[in-house]
């Protein structure tokens, strides 16, 4: 195998082997680390248009005074360079912030992509095990005093002859059902067990 210390470094931070638990939680990490900085850039960016806007009038009020008053003439000079330098400030804070929301898009993407990967790794059960009904169940069943989950008649067919479970809809087929049942019936045509 080859030397993975940061895989293995990754490994013992998210409490799990698999590669696809590691990528996952790296791609998480990142996107928390991404959304603080969108929240603090954005805190920044609107500081900023307020300065701007104060500014503005600041300007105005400096041009108020007349071109005759050089004081006021080269202080005007002043805030319009900063507010045009201030202002590039403010496109590239939105362009960093768009940038940003970009990547947390694709680590979104990322993260599904590696779900995927790793749903078609379990195999042929997924399509049955990942239903809800399935998950229904495992979630019931994992209540320590919980004994069974049913799903229509359920427990109730177990009190049941076969011939009355013949009688009520359900289609036997001799291949599978029959056979099924063999296993449940106690040879007097009575069910009394639950697989």
């Amino acid at each position: 195998m080859a030397d993975t210390p940061n895989i293995n470094e990754l490994r013992e931070a998210c409490g799990s082997d698999e590669l696809s638990h590691v990528f996952t939680f790296l791609e998480s990490q990142d996107m928390t680390e991404d959304e603080g900085f969108l929240i603090r850039m954005g805190d920044e960016s609107t500081k900023l248009r307020a300065k701007l806007d104060k500014r503005n009038d600041t300007i105005d009020e400096a041009w108020s005074f007349g071109p005759d008053n050089e004081v006021a003439k080269a202080g005007e000079h002043c805030l319009v360079e900063s507010q045009v330098k201030d202002r590039r400030r403010l496109d590239l804070i939105a362009q960093l912030l768009l940038l940003t929301r970009e990547g947390l898009e694709e680590k979104k993407a990322h993260i599904e992509k590696i779900k995927a990967i790793q749903a078609q790794k379990r195999g042929l059960g997924s399509p049955v095990f990942d239903k809800l009904g399935a998950e229904l169940a495992k979630t019931t069943l994992s209540i320590p005093a919980t004994k069974g989950f049913e799903f229509g008649s359920g427990f109730a067919d177990i009190e049941c002859f076969s011939y009355e479970l013949a009688g009520s809809g359900y289609v036997f087929s001799p291949n599978r059902t029959n056979r099924l049942l063999s296993y449940l019936l106690n040879g007097t045509g009575y069910m009394n067990c639950l697989v």
